[in-house]
């Protein structure tokens, strides 16, 4: 008798997002992208559960889409109400019965847009604040002496300068400055003669990103690509930031959405889980003593 090979196809997935939170309401969709498999898909069930407590864990039926995606609806009422970090996954079956979680886990923070921290607005710091929080983190660099900003007093002026004239809080930029570089020490793909403090362009495999002629160019530029997450307004200075039309205009007018796993718009500055709360709760409610 001759031998005969069979193979038995996995259900796939490329990847699993938030769109359409609405955190007044309390719900949100999870969709499931790139879902594929040979035998076919007879299900995909979204299990949700928030940190607070497994014992809210809801079952979801994701409903197949016009473009291939898989999506549920989140409501809160049906985990007790709570306000909170979500978990999800995605359990796919494929027309032999075969059950696969092919992605990994999704995150999304619940909370009532009253308790998002907005990026946009009058800056609720001081430059005396900014410079004390820097001088008990760090040194400033010797490089920036024959610079635009030969002291750490005249870095955190020119970051609220900045910020001041696009109507952008400075507490949000300045951390996220601090955060991004390592409170200036850099270390990264970004080297410090670069005069980019958000890591603009550098977006992986050694990409070193953007360079600015001086501090206050560097320091705009910055200002300026989180003024396109922010909101729709108009610069009022001159764009120098070389990346600015790359941004949908909006999609993340709060600290806590600037993270791609935790914006309902699927987009964000950056893919680090939980990315946009570690710069509120690590650096700028630290600074500002809260």
């Amino acid at each position: 008798m001759g031998l005969t090979f069979f193979f038995v196809d996995e259900p796939k997935a490329s990847g699993m997002h938030i769109e359409n939170a609405n955190n007044t309401a309390g719900t949100f969709d999870v969709v499931v992208d790139g879902v594929s498999c040979k035998s076919g898909i007879t299900g995909v069930r979204i299990p949700v559960w928030s940190e607070l407590n497994l014992g809210d864990l809801h079952w979801y039926d994701a409903v197949k889409q016009s473009d291939g995606t898989y999506k549920a609806t989140v409501d809160i009422r049906n985990h007790k109400n709570h306000y909170a970090v979500y978990i999800m996954q995605a359990y796919l079956t494929s027309g032999s019965g075969v059950e696969t979680i092919p992605v990994d886990n999704a995150y999304f923070f619940s909370q009532p847009a009253d308790q998002l921290y907005p990026i946009a607005g009058t800056s609720c710091t001081t430059i005396d604040q900014m410079v004390s929080y820097y001088k008990k983190n760090a040194t400033y660099p010797e490089f920036y002496k024959d610079s635009d900003a030969p002291t750490i007093e005249d870095f955190c002026r020119i970051y609220y300068e900045e910020c001041e004239a696009e109507g952008i809080r400075a507490e949000v930029a300045y951390c996220q400055c601090l955060k991004e570089t390592g409170f200036l020490k850099f270390g990264g793909d970004v080297k410090i003669e670069q005069y980019n403090f958000c890591g603009l362009g550098a977006v992986g495999g050694g990409a070193e990103g953007q360079y600015f002629d001086s501090v206050r160019l560097g320091i705009r530029a910055h200002v300026q690509h989180l003024k396109a997450y922010a909101n729709k307004d108009a610069l009022l200075n001159d764009c120098v930031d070389p990346r600015f039309s790359l941004v949908i205009r909006g999609v993340a007018p709060y600290v806590e959405w600037l993270g791609i796993n935790e914006n309902p718009y699927g987009k964000g500055w950056a893919v680090a889980s939980r990315y946009g709360y570690s710069l509120k709760n690590d650096y700028m409610s630290k600074m500002m003593g809260n």
